[in-house]
């Protein structure tokens, strides 16, 4: 059995929280005889990681390259930890035989959207983006939770489980993105 994770940039253990988390399933997951796979979609390959095999991923007219690396690798199990997801790559991923698992990182109340009047940087204050999100704070946060319902909502019904930070949010998210 071989697992993909599915992740914005490659796993480098030290550029971040859910590298490091990838980097370090990888590393158990072999020493139990379980090769872990990751499915990237900017940046470069990295060092350093106990990742050994990746597709970096960076043309949507070419989504047989996926369904394709999952047949040839085996892959029977696809950890996304990319928050948003194209629907034609879910696609790909849902008519291969695998299992699915959405591991949503985020705090159900995403932290920028509290920010988004509160900016005290004097060089952002100055650029025209930053007046129209002050000026439009209210709307701006409506459309930015507007956007992140709809793309969240569709991963999570697309995916066999759905893992979250804590047991704790489980009500709020099924009453927010009706899964």
């Amino acid at each position: 059995m071989n697992i993909l994770f599915v992740n914005y940039t490659y796993p480098i253990p030290t550029s971040g929280g859910t590298e490091r988390v990838i980097d370090n399933l990888s590393r158990y997951f072999r020493e139990v005889g379980i090769s872990s796979h990751v499915l990237f979609f900017e940046g470069e390959k990295g060092k350093n990681s106990s990742i050994v095999n990746s597709l970096n991923f960076t043309d949507l007219n070419s989504l047989d390259e996926i369904k394709e690396y999952i047949i040839s690798n085996n892959i029977k199990i696809i950890i996304i930890f990319k928050k948003y997801l194209d629907k034609r790559i879910l696609n790909v991923l849902r008519q291969k035989d695998c299992k699915i698992i959405y591991s949503l990182r985020y705090s159900i109340d995403d932290s920028r959207l509290k920010n988004v009047t509160i900016i005290n940087n004097n060089h952002l204050r100055k650029s025209f983006t930053w007046k129209l999100k002050k000026c439009f704070a209210g709307l701006y946060i409506k459309y930015v939770e507007y956007v992140d319902k709809k793309k969240i909502s569709l991963i999570s019904n697309y995916s066999d489980s759905v893992v979250l930070l804590s047991s704790r949010i489980i009500d709020d998210f099924i009453i927010k993105y009706k899964v």
